[in-house]
């Protein structure tokens, strides 16, 4: 009988992702994802840039994540493991800017743990206008060099949002700022909607973004592209 803001992962399996939407659906409440960097200023302003263009785009969105002590949550089935405990993030990311679901995943892990704990990964996605995105996750870069960089190909533009301190367009910057991924913005959004018995489209959207990551782990396991379920709706 409560609203949700819930950490990411939503669930660790088809089946629990399956039962919390059932609740949802039945409780009258709201259920919101911490999925913070959609609401980022950088993304925010680049999706405004893309809709003036228009069309498909192309994204390619690099993680340099660094390694971690074995102790670390990322190490934690229980906690989803780097694929379902973070990549869900990127893959939100690339979701907002975009502008729609993902309907289709195909997903590679490195030889370095399991599919859910790999500290190397590459997830493909396809969206419902046709548009791709490729998030390249990987533990062995140098720790001075930048965690994120997105880069956005569309509407006969080019935008790279550096780490979330700036995007630039066609190599012309149009924000600059301190580092924010939208923290903040997301909390406040999401209290907004308890006023407004908004975020419907927001709830939707995490479950498709949820259901592509828990594809991305299937497709791990088969080395096939798997559907997300529900995403061609």
């Amino acid at each position: 009988g409560k609203h949700v803001l819930c950490e990411k992962p939503l669930a660790l399996s088809e089946e629990e992702l399956d039962d919390v939407e059932d609740a949802w659906r039945s409780s009258g409440r709201s259920l919101w994802v911490d999925f913070n960097r959609r609401y980022s200023p950088a993304v925010i302003e680049a999706r405004r840039l893309l809709d003036k263009s228009g069309g498909p785009v192309v994204i390619t969105y690099r993680v340099n994540a660094g390694r971690v002590p074995i102790s670390h949550w990322y190490s934690d089935r229980r906690q989803g493991g780097r694929l379902l405990g973070e990549v869900c993030h990127f893959v939100d990311t690339c979701s907002a800017l975009a502008g729609c679901a993902p309907v289709e995943v195909s997903a590679m892990a490195g030889r370095d743990g399991e599919s859910l704990s790999g500290t190397d990964v590459v997830v493909a996605t396809r969206f419902a206008d046709g548009s791709l995105a490729t998030v390249s996750y990987g533990s062995g870069g140098d720790p001075a060099t930048p965690k994120e960089r997105v880069e956005v190909l569309g509407g006969g533009h080019t935008l790279v949002i550096d780490d979330f301190r700036s995007l630039r367009m066609d190599d012309r910057e149009v924000w600059s700022a301190s580092q924010d991924k939208g923290h903040a913005a997301l909390v406040s959004a999401f209290a907004r909607s308890l006023d407004s018995s908004g975020g419907q489209q927001e709830t939707g959207l995490a479950l498709a973004v949820s259901r592509a990551t828990l594809a991305a782990v299937g497709s791990i396991l088969t080395g096939e592209p798997v559907s997300v379920p529900g995403g061609e709706a």
